[in-house]
């Protein structure tokens, strides 16, 4: 993985910096940072196929090379998770009312992202259940985009 050395502080937090894989950061406290790798991860069909974080040998490892250098002097892993989200095929959302069912509104495959855009999705939920149309164009985040 090629990283470029960037010497920051963890006040710098949160932040997103980009290398072959990418990392979020989040300064959780004065000495504890927490650190996310989004790359795809391994595909699942269901909850029960989700390895516990450190079943793979790149578990932490990659993390660290990525810490190193932004965030010398780094220290050990207090805590290590694996994550699970919905992703779609084009990993953009879905933001739609299923055929036949249209009092009920879907907003899935989020793929990682949603909580970054949680005013604006609970802007359109919230309108949905008023039956006020989207002040947004939702036509990229229908259904149908995949039976095209």
């Amino acid at each position: 993985m090629a990283v470029t050395a960037h010497r920051i502080n963890s006040r710098h937090l949160p932040g997103s910096y980009r290398t072959a894989i990418s990392f979020t950061g989040f300064r959780l406290r004065k000495t504890h940072s927490k650190i996310g790798k989004h790359n795809g991860g391994q595909a699942i069909s269901s909850p029960e196929e989700r390895k516990p974080f450190g079943a793979y040998p790149q578990d932490g490892s990659e993390a660290f090379t990525f810490l190193r250098n932004i965030l010398p002097g780094v220290g050990g892993l207090l805590y290590g998770a694996a994550c699970t989200y919905d992703n779609t095929p084009d990993e953009d959302f879905i933001i739609d009312t299923p055929a036949g069912h249209d009092n009920t509104l879907l907003i899935t495959g989020l793929s990682g992202h949603g909580f970054k855009f949680a005013s604006v999705l609970g802007e359109i939920a919230a309108q949905f259940a008023q039956g006020i149309a989207p002040q947004f164009d939702l036509t990229p985040f229908s259904l149908s985009r995949f039976s095209r």
